[in-house]
């Protein structure tokens, strides 16, 4: 909402998978940031079962990307908004 996606997809449609390739994307963007540990395989091969987002707008995976950006961009300013707070009051 915060980011006005439109989450109004049902499983096994178009719009869902590509709404799932944007979350994917997100996560991978999400745990290299914060030097999470991920098996780069494991994204990978998901993501590869979104294919059909994929070849329906070839050009969808820099949208899905950019997109996965500003997800992740705004996880982290809500994080650093909590690790500001928390360095206020102790």
């Amino acid at each position: 909402k915060r980011l006005n996606r439109d989450l109004t997809g049902k499983f096994g449609d178009e719009d869902y998978e590509k709404e799932e390739l944007v979350a994917e994307l997100s996560a991978v963007f999400l745990c290299a940031e914060l030097g999470v540990t991920y098996d780069l395989q494991n994204h990978a091969s998901y993501l590869k079962s979104w294919q059909k987002a994929i070849k329906s707008d070839a050009r969808y995976v820099l949208t899905a990307a950019s997109e996965a950006q500003k997800a992740s961009q705004y996880c982290i300013s809500q994080l650093n908004l909590v690790r500001k707070y928390e360095e206020n009051v102790a």
